[in-house]
């Protein structure tokens, strides 16, 4: 009896396509379980009082002990987690995950302690559960 190779391989394709399937399926499943997580506001500012930003603006001053990314989150999902990426002049300085509940406006925030001399660009990346950035806010230290 001769063999196809284009035959076997054609038939294994097609045993192995149900299972393709049903993997898309549950990421798909998985996927709108979670919800999705939407940045609906985000602010650097030099603190956080009754969840409220304060001083919000573009440039910081290095004197400042902390300063804060206070951000807004819609989760419409089961309660998940994001993750505030903090980067001086495109060096990782910090990575803080913060707990988000079901919401249309969850306020979350982190701060990052300044040191004397951290005068430059900083970036917030704001990441989702998986890792995947949603989101950045750029601000600038001076003295």
């Amino acid at each position: 009896m001769k063999r196809h190779p284009f035959v076997l391989v054609s038939v294994a394709a097609l045993l192995a396509i149900p299972g393709l399937l049903l993997a898309q399926q549950g990421a798909v499943e998985s996927a709108s379980q979670n919800g999705t997580v939407e940045v609906l506001e985000v602010a650097i500012c030099t603190d956080v009082i009754e969840r409220e930003p304060q001083e919000v603006g573009e440039t910081m001053s290095a004197s400042l002990e902390n300063v804060f990314c206070w951000t807004k989150i819609k989760n419409e999902g089961e309660p998940t987690t994001i993750t505030h990426v903090w980067y001086f002049n495109g060096t990782k300085m910090a990575e803080v995950e913060l707990n988000v509940g079901a919401s249309l406006g969850w306020r979350t925030w982190s701060s990052k302690q300044l040191w004397k001399g951290w005068v430059g660009e900083w970036k917030v990346v704001i990441e989702d559960a998986n890792g995947t950035p949603i989101k950045d806010i750029s601000f600038t230290t001076t003295d």
